[in-house]
């Protein structure tokens, strides 16, 4: 997504637009997502078109606007606590829609497939989440599941909702897991290899394999098992 000068903003065009497109921001400018996200509470006017602008401006890119905390978010002085907390709920609206239009690939051997999905459900964190890939005897997905959430440089698996978010389907003989690195590293942590180590022995006792364990990290993956990097 480019920055756009002097684009021609309204937010029922955008709207009208983004359901077209399938719910995609590809096709949008920065400012123009960002516009999306502002107007709903701001109002459809110039000064929320400056405001994004701005925005773009003092942080450098809407990877940024999206993935800063509140109080970074207030410190430029350009949003109010409510408007910043307002662009967080939209942003993760935002989420929503992206993980629902993206489909969820058949297999995990569908590492594109599998890296375009997992890029929507890690739009714009910027703490690292867990999740958990049920998978079948075959390697088919099953479903996603969200298992804890860390710092930003930090996380500790909780491991009593991972055994029984596994449990919670019968078909479920393997697993996957992956977290992001929202710094942009994909290099594990000395944690990272101690706990999927850790994690890997425990759930074997319960008869479910670990056959993956992903680090995200801005449209890359990376299976810290067997130091694969894919994209």
């Amino acid at each position: 997504m480019e920055d756009a000068e002097n684009q021609d903003l309204s937010k029922s065009l955008l709207f009208k637009r983004f359901k077209t497109e399938n719910f995609s921001l590809e096709a949008f400018t920065a400012e123009e997502v960002l516009y999306m996200l502002l107007s709903p509470y701001m109002g459809d006017n110039e000064k929320t078109k400056s405001t994004a602008r701005l925005l773009l401006s003092k942080f450098g890119s809407i990877g940024s606007i999206l993935s800063a905390d509140i109080p970074q978010l207030c410190s430029k002085e350009l949003l109010t606590r409510p408007e910043a907390e307002n662009l967080k709920i939209y942003t993760a609206f935002l989420r929503h829609l992206y993980v629902l239009n993206a489909p969820m690939p058949e297999n995990i051997s569908d590492i594109r497939g599998l890296t375009n999905y997992i890029r929507a459900v890690y739009f714009a964190q910027q703490r690292e989440r867990l999740y958990v890939i049920p998978l079948d005897e075959n390697g088919k997905l099953l479903d996603i599941h969200f298992v804890c959430e860390g710092e930003r440089d930090r996380l500790d698996i909780s491991v009593s909702r991972l055994k029984d978010l596994l449990f919670s389907d019968r078909r479920c003989k393997k697993f996957a897991l992956v977290h992001n690195h929202p710094d942009g590293t994909l290099r594990p942590s000395q944690n990272d290899i101690e706990t999927a180590l850790s994690v890997s022995r425990m759930m074997i006792e319960y008869g479910f394999e670990l056959t993956a364990n992903f680090i995200y990290s801005r449209g890359r993956l990376k299976d810290i098992l067997d130091h694969k990097l894919f994209f």
